[in-house]
């Protein structure tokens, strides 16, 4: 989910959004398609993302339910401190978030 350079340059840690191409769960789209997200007061592109058609979206459901067998094997402890990483990296990194 590339985002564009301009607003790659606004953020604070713009290494985070890098990781989002690698996630093993997600796997990549199987068409090339994408559409851009623009900001509409400025007519800035902000992101390109996959244009997913309804095939694309069944294989990401399927792999997420597959991925959720895995989650659902760690014990409470472990999912709670998981948890408890995700909200403290949305705290460090509130304001890339908000932008």
């Amino acid at each position: 989910m590339p985002l564009c350079l301009p607003m790659i340059r606004r953020l604070k840690s713009p290494h985070l959004f890098g990781a989002i191409d690698r996630l093993p769960a997600l796997g990549r789209p199987v068409g090339n398609k994408t559409f851009e997200v623009v900001n509409p007061s400025t007519g800035e592109v902000l992101a390109e993302l996959p244009d997913m058609g309804v095939e694309e979206t069944r294989a990401a459901v399927d792999k997420a339910y597959v991925a959720q067998s895995g989650w659902a094997a760690l014990t409470a402890r472990e999912r709670s401190d998981v948890l408890w990483r995700w909200h403290q990296l949305i705290i460090d990194h509130a304001g890339d978030l908000a932008a």
